[in-house]
């Protein structure tokens, strides 16, 4: 998926032994495409180590092909990545965007799902209900 995070071991091994829920998968795929998503990660923080992974292989399954990365520092936290966004104060942090516009966001870990794949559903529902 980055070649760059491939080379990392921990990377890796959490790519390749998560399996996210088929049906959640099903779900939530078509209406991830509809976003772009931007992770901001320092790859020497646990959290990064253990949500991103999981994050990659499900975004990979659900073929989601708009993805940007931003490596930081989390020793310079705060930071803004983009003008006019958001600072950033923990990582990872992951911005779903639609049409130029945060919809929602993932801070440090997630809070609604027991997996990723959950968190995003849940997200996403909420999304639909709330517009």
């Amino acid at each position: 998926m980055n070649s760059e995070l491939n080379n990392l071991e921990w990377f890796k091994t959490g790519f390749e032994t998560y399996n996210p829920t088929p049906s959640i998968l099903s779900k939530i795929g078509s209406s991830l495409n509809n976003y772009t998503i931007e992770v901001i990660m320092d790859e020497d923080c646990k959290d990064v180590q253990f949500l991103i992974p999981k994050l990659f292989k499900t975004l990979y399954l659900c073929k989601v092909n708009s993805l940007k990365i931003y490596h930081i520092d989390k020793n310079i936290l705060p930071v803004n990545i983009n003008e006019g966004s958001n600072k950033i104060e923990k990582v990872p942090t992951i911005f779903f965007i639609k049409n130029g516009i945060e919809q929602f966001s993932i801070v440090e870990k997630i809070i609604y799902g027991s997996t990723i794949e959950n968190e995003i559903d849940v997200l996403l529902s909420k999304k639909k209900i709330n517009n």
